[in-house]
């Protein structure tokens, strides 16, 4: 299904974030032109929602919004953000790279809209987790566990929407996410390359370039 690139409470944190290098074999071939983790960052399987991060940072915390978020410049308004470039994959403030270390990053926002395009999408429940089986042109597939996203305290549509960081920013207080669920009213799958507010808690699914 193709779509187009839009611009636009429970606890269920992780009790720990891998820091170490993560093994290169914890990556699946979709036929794209990267591979994707078959896990979260702060999962142990594809069905662990894994560790909610604010874009940028690198440590779970209680709250996700304006006030608690590392880089809100309070000095110049309630909501001003400071610019941390275009793109952040692969620098230091990439949480993939530096809590799985090596080469992995946060994908691109083209990046993540080639998986949209060029796979197909599949609601399905796994061990009992909602998500999406993305399957790519090859026949390999990953899972997505429908983790919601974190405002504020609440963690909403969780078990009912997919919600990653992609690493390239929108527009000046968001970045672009990965934001997938079905809608019901009119039986579709919703899919779509967002631009959301950095401050709130999502999920991070890695990629890597291929060698």
């Amino acid at each position: 299904m193709k779509m187009k690139c839009l611009l636009g409470g429970i606890f269920l944190f992780s009790t720990g974030i891998p820091s170490f290098s993560q093994s290169v074999n914890d990556v699946v071939d979709l036929g794209l032109s990267v591979n994707w983790a078959i896990h979260n960052v702060g999962a142990n399987t594809p069905m662990d929602y894994g560790t909610y991060l604010a874009w940028g940072e690198m440590e779970a915390k209680n709250r996700y919004w304006f006030d608690t978020y590392k880089y809100t410049d309070a000095e110049e308004c309630e909501q001003c953000l400071m610019d941390l470039g275009e793109s952040i994959c692969g620098t230091e403030y990439d949480m993939a790279r530096q809590l799985w270390k090596g080469k992995w990053r946060l994908p691109t926002n083209t990046e993540i809209m080639e998986l949209i395009n060029d796979c197909s999408w599949e609601w399905t429940s796994i061990d009992e987790i909602n998500g999406f089986r993305i399957t790519g042109p090859n026949g390999n597939s990953i899972f997505l566990p429908a983790g919601g996203y974190i405002s504020n305290d609440r963690n909403e549509e969780l078990g009912v929407q997919c919600s990653y960081w992609g690493g390239t920013k929108s527009f000046i207080r968001n970045a672009h996410t990965l934001l997938a669920f079905v809608d019901e009213d009119n039986n579709r799958n919703w899919i779509r390359c967002w631009g959301d507010y950095r401050p709130m808690g999502r999920l991070v699914r890695p990629v890597l370039d291929k060698q």
